[in-house]
């Protein structure tokens, strides 16, 4: 979405494998979300995979909540910032889903 925001319309992305399956997905050609996107989001912060798996970890060790990789991306994000902010704002981030997968191999 970054990508397409940024060039103002739906850009072909390169997939890259990650624990955030909910955020991997392409853009078809039409997709209504980027519109809205450009109008409504202030800020983009891109997080790396090591910062997911660090943002899932303290979820589940710190609040007891098993949360899927996309919420991880939301998580990753304000550790990411947070050191930044300097006021007394509230911070909401959307927790989302319990679609976590193990795999025993």
């Amino acid at each position: 979405m970054y990508d397409a925001v940024k060039a103002g319309r739906v850009v072909e992305s390169i997939l890259k494998p990650t624990i955030s399956d909910g955020t991997a997905g392409r853009l078809e050609e039409g997709a209504i979300t980027v519109t809205p996107c450009a109008a409504l989001v202030d800020d983009w912060v891109q997080v790396k995979e090591e910062e997911i798996v660090q943002a899932l970890a303290l979820m589940s060790g710190s609040h007891d909540m098993e949360v899927e990789g996309a919420a991880g991306v939301a998580v990753a994000g304000l550790l990411r910032l947070a050191a930044s902010m300097h006021d007394d704002r509230a911070v909401v981030i959307v927790i989302c889903g319990g679609n976590v997968a193990v795999n025993a191999t």
